[in-house]
């Protein structure tokens, strides 16, 4: 068993070599003299009153002068979309835009960045959620690797919450280990995954792809579905500055963390067969090491060390993305994430990848 156990470990070790090798790649900025570009911020709200004051706040206070938001207000029926109203007023480079039915999609969310890109001017459209606070220099810095040849550029957004600093932790840990496959991924040219909270794309490049039309019907997913389209034809970059990290308001406890993983996993079902194929090898590896470690607990300690280095092996993978963005990784968080990791992965293989009703 212990052969068996270092051959897994082998090929565990291969695949996150693989991912880690693409991070740093593609990293090239726009050449100096370069006008700066017009961008359209796009922000898709629902019932968000209690979050949204901060978002566009963050918005307001950006460096970057060549920029227009247009907030898309999905049916709230909490005041958010007066509230909005009010705050805008005398900005008039902000507009608030409805989503009007009917809705052609699961997700009303596609309906609504529909309806704001579609009114958008200038080529970069930048992509938050209401719930992040992005940082002053946010815009200028995603916009910085806006080059000629360019047509998506993700950044890191990672999830944050007031609650106790090991649950702080298990979500750093949780967004860096997205990230990874993120970074890694699109460095390789062949993204796969990527976060709405902080993307920016051509609104060229979504018009040739015929917007959302042709991308799968899914609840979630519609970011990482336009990373897979757009890297058929080139021109991903990641944004490892940061001085683009856009934090985000996270779940607050595990049902909720289980609620929103349940809608972001399920776009895995219209993932590639290859792709999917390769994150089913990787959980296996995962899980056949945990029972390596649970093996030598029971029967004899010299098969805990395979586990031990896996677990060595992943904290230097997340490290190798936390140290260029400048994100603190705790030890008692990453120490969380380990076994939570592998349990709400298992929980919605057994829950079969079903999402629930709503974006929200």
């Amino acid at each position: 068993m212990m052969v068996l156990l270092w051959l897994l470990l082998l090929l565990y070790g291969i695949i996150l070599i693989w991912v880690v090798s693409g991070v740093d790649r593609n990293q090239a900025t726009r050449d100096d003299g370069q006008s700066d570009p017009e961008v359209a911020v796009i922000v898709a709200v629902q019932n968000e009153r209690n979050q949204i004051p901060f978002c566009l706040q963050a918005l307001a206070n950006q460096d970057y002068s060549r920029y227009h938001v247009l907030i898309v207000d999905d049916h709230s029926t909490d005041g958010t979309g007066a509230w909005i109203q009010e705050f805008i007023k005398d900005r008039p480079n902000w507009r608030l835009l409805s989503a009007a039915p009917p809705q052609p999609w699961k997700s009303s969310k596609k309906a609504a960045l529909q309806a704001a890109i579609e009114q958008a001017h200038g080529e970069w459209l930048l992509l938050t959620d209401a719930d992040c606070s992005p940082p002053p220099t946010w815009i200028r810095t995603m916009a910085s690797r806006f080059q000629a040849q360019t047509s998506l550029v993700a950044g890191f957004s990672p999830q944050t919450c007031p609650c106790a600093s090991w649950w702080r932790g298990f979500l750093m840990a949780d967004s860096l280990a997205a990230a990874v496959v993120a970074a890694g991924t699109i460095g390789h040219g062949i993204g796969i995954t990527g976060s709405g909270r902080n993307l920016a794309y051509r609104r060229s490049a979504w018009q040739r792809m015929e917007g959302f039309s042709h991308l799968p019907d899914s609840l979630s997913g519609d970011d990482d579905f336009i990373i897979q389209r757009l890297s058929r034809s080139g021109g991903l970059h990641y944004c490892l500055s940061a001085d683009s990290v856009v934090p985000a308001q996270g779940p607050r406890n595990w049902r909720e963390f289980l609620k929103q993983k349940k809608r972001h996993l399920s776009a895995g079902a219209h993932y590639p067969l290859p792709v999917q194929a390769v994150y089913s090898v990787y959980h296996l590896l995962n899980t056949a090491l945990w029972v390596g470690f649970f093996s030598g607990i029971l029967f004899t300690p010299r098969l805990i060390l395979p586990f031990g280095l896996k677990v060595l092996l992943d904290g230097l993978v997340l490290l190798s993305i936390a140290r260029p963005l400048q994100q603190n990784l705790p030890l008692v968080g990453f120490l969380a994430w380990q076994p939570l990791f592998l349990l709400y992965h298992a929980w919605m293989a057994c829950h079969g990848w079903q999402p629930p009703a709503t974006w929200r």
